[in-house]
């Protein structure tokens, strides 16, 4: 598993068959607390785009006996098959899929060097369920706030989350709010005024401005 900028190569090859399976991280951005229950899934899959910790910016090797790869190529049938029919739902390609990446996620946690869990201190967790909570509600994220209900100051909590996650806790909030915004272009038809509306933007024109320093690109494009 690669995660993004990160690079690998092959050596001592022998009758070698490759299949590339690619997937943006923003398909699952609103389950993150649900997925973080499967042992492996989040660091994994997700960990590398979320947070700028160390530990999660390296290349997973792992192996697959017959068994779990028979039904890994099964999952990828199923979303095949399901591509080439319009009616169906984007519901049933979206559950093959973590269906296939827990199945990768229990293969890895055999692996004796395999990262099971995120080791964050209750503090930094405290502040990341505050933040996906709020993001989902559509409510404003006050870090104080956050601070006040763990009973820490504010500046001693966020050495201790930056110190986890290798990101300031407005930083990380930022790149969450875009990830969400990320996914409700990617699964509705939803308007830039909704989306910034319901993620709390200030204004179309700050959802835009902040979405196109993450991505590179702009909402439209």
């Amino acid at each position: 598993v690669v995660p993004p900028g990160m690079v690998h190569a092959f050596s001592r090859l022998c009758s070698l068959k490759v299949t590339n399976i690619y997937y943006q991280s923003e398909w699952l951005s609103e389950d993150l607390f649900l997925l973080l229950k499967q042992r492996g899934l989040v660091p994994l899959f997700l960990a590398a785009e979320l947070f700028e910790h160390p530990s999660t910016k390296r290349v997973a090797h792992f192996c697959l006996n017959e068994t779990t790869l028979e039904k890994c190529i099964d999952e990828l049938r199923d979303i095949c098959q399901a591509l080439l029919h319009d009616t169906w739902q984007s519901l049933f390609i979206k559950t093959c899929f973590i269906k296939f990446l827990i199945l990768l996620s229990e293969a890895y946690c055999m692996d004796s060097e395999s990262t099971h869990t995120l080791p964050f201190r209750a503090e930094t967790w405290a502040v990341l369920e505050e933040i996906e909570d709020r993001l989902l509600s559509g409510t404003p994220f006050s870090f104080s706030h956050c601070a006040e209900k763990v009973g820490l100051s504010s500046r001693h909590l966020s050495k201790v989350f930056m110190k986890d996650v290798g990101l300031r806790p407005h930083a990380y909030f930022i790149r969450r709010r875009a990830h969400h915004a990320a996914r409700l272009l990617l699964l509705q038809n939803t308007s830039l005024t909704e989306i910034a509306f319901q993620l709390n933007y200030s204004s179309s024109a700050h959802f835009c401005n902040q979405f196109k320093k993450l991505y590179g690109i702009s909402p439209l494009e």
